[in-house]
């Protein structure tokens, strides 16, 4: 397992976390490394998200071969 070592943490977030992890009854290490992992996953999954959205936006605004020109169907319509 890797080390990370993060510098020049401001002392009320120290605190914040150190507070948190008594509380869940948890080494301060344990529970940055939770935290972190949240932070992660949580991340992951917005970006997941906005890869999905613009490909279906993509889809919803690019329309493919198939679907006809709409000056051509305006045309053939007025010359009915």
């Amino acid at each position: 397992m890797s080390t990370l070592h993060i510098e020049n943490v401001p002392g009320d977030l120290h605190d914040r976390l150190r507070e948190l992890a008594e509380r869940r009854k948890r080494s301060l290490d344990s529970e940055v490394l939770d935290l972190l992992t949240q932070a992660v996953r949580d991340a992951e999954f917005r970006q997941s998200q906005k890869e999905i959205l613009a490909g279906l936006r993509q889809k919803r605004f690019q329309p493919g071969a198939e679907v006809p020109d709409s000056l051509d169907l305006l045309r053939e319509d007025r010359a009915r």
